[in-house]
């Protein structure tokens, strides 16, 4: 799994394209490096383009998992977007579940197939 991220600190959001094999672990490993990065901004909008990652072998724990992870490293954040832009019916569920998760918390989610819609929604 690959991980580019990209800020974009004029509109308030930072991007990450994943491309490969998404794993729990994996994921994690790279949100710890990036929680405990010097240019890391708690109060940025996301957006994460997950056209070109394998989300095949994430299981619902995992989602679960994740969502804990963010949950405690963020300690409560702002309120903020985050958009998922996906190309499949497969991640499209997995982000369904995720964007379940989260309500109640103060991260509102929206999944989206087209990049442009979810960089609107974003910095709207």
């Amino acid at each position: 799994m690959e991980i580019k991220r990209r800020l974009n600190k004029e509109l308030n959001f930072r991007e990450h394209t994943v491309v490969g094999i998404v794993t729990k672990e994996g994921l994690l490993d790279y949100l710890k490096e990036l929680y405990a990065s010097a240019d890391f901004d708690p109060g940025m909008n996301i957006l994460w383009d997950l056209r070109e990652a394998d989300l095949s072998s994430f299981s619902l724990h995992e989602v679960v998992s994740v969502r804990d992870f963010v949950d405690q490293s963020l300690n409560k954040p702002n309120a903020l977007k985050a958009a998922l832009v996906v190309s499949s019916q497969l991640a499209l569920s997995l982000a369904s579940m995720y964007e379940t998760l989260l309500e109640g918390s103060a991260v509102k989610l929206k999944t989206f197939f087209d990049m442009d819609e979810a960089r609107g929604w974003i910095i709207e």
